[in-house]
């Protein structure tokens, strides 16, 4: 689905699909959040800071984006998304997706991101540690977002409430 997208949504996106990152912070994220292999920030919704290696499919993704002066994404315009600019722009897209086929009916940015969760348990992930990618305090919204399935564990992200990550 990411390779349909347009360059102006495809890093979002590809920031939700890889590392679940909320909407809200996305569309926030400073342009210094990806540096050096790894991406920081701190989430809107708990203020937990996180701070996670950068998946390579990820990397290129971003690596391609176009240079913007204050944040990592920004509209075709070359301003930061709004949060009604970037729901227009994502329905239009959604909805050539849709009968093309490419997408499920009524695909949203925050079933992008829960479809990372899903992948996480299958891979293994316990829900301490999908919550910690999530940038959650809890594990209690990670039960609902994720399906049971077992598998080999991957290296845990890191989170802080206070100071700068690891």
């Amino acid at each position: 689905m990411l390779a349909e997208l347009p360059v102006p949504l495809r890093g979002p996106f590809a920031m939700m699909r890889y590392l679940g990152v909320r909407l809200g912070d996305v569309r926030g994220m400073r342009r210094d959040a990806y540096q050096a292999g790894m991406i920081s920030f701190v989430t809107g919704k708990g203020a937990v800071e996180v701070t996670a290696p950068c998946p390579e499919p990820l990397a290129r993704i971003l690596d391609a984006q176009p240079d913007h002066a204050t944040h990592l994404f920004s509209s075709s315009d070359g301003s930061p998304w709004s949060e009604g600019g970037f729901h227009a722009s994502w329905l239009r897209v959604r909805l050539r997706l849709e009968t093309e086929g490419k997408v499920k009916p009524g695909l949203t940015p925050h079933g992008v991101r829960h479809s990372m969760a899903t992948d996480l348990r299958e891979l293994g992930k316990t829900e301490r540690e999908i919550a910690d990618i999530f940038g959650q305090w809890t594990t209690y919204a990670v039960t609902g977002a994720t399906s049971a399935a077992t598998g080999a564990p991957m290296t845990p992200m890191c989170r802080s409430r206070t100071g700068r990550g690891p």
